[in-house]
């Protein structure tokens, strides 16, 4: 996680936006660690033992669910 996620667990501000059906979620963090920012996307949940960032913005996550002709894949 390069310093941008707490090595937690869990911890009440993460906010889960979607779940992952695995016991995994995506969520927003609102609890950054010292070279993360607030609102970063990660992922967490029973398969993992800490968050693991998945962008560093929203709008950097959504581009990346995009293909070339701006659909989601």
């Amino acid at each position: 996680n390069e310093g941008k996620t707490l090595l937690m667990y869990t911890t009440p501000y993460w906010i889960p936006f979607f779940d992952l059906q695995n016991g995994n979620f995506l969520a927003f963090d609102f609890a950054p660690d010292t070279k993360g920012s607030a609102g970063q996307i990660i992922r967490f949940g029973a398969d993992q033992e800490i968050g693991y960032i998945q962008a560093d913005r929203l709008d950097l996550f959504l581009e990346s669910l995009m293909d070339v002709d701006g659909d989601i894949q």
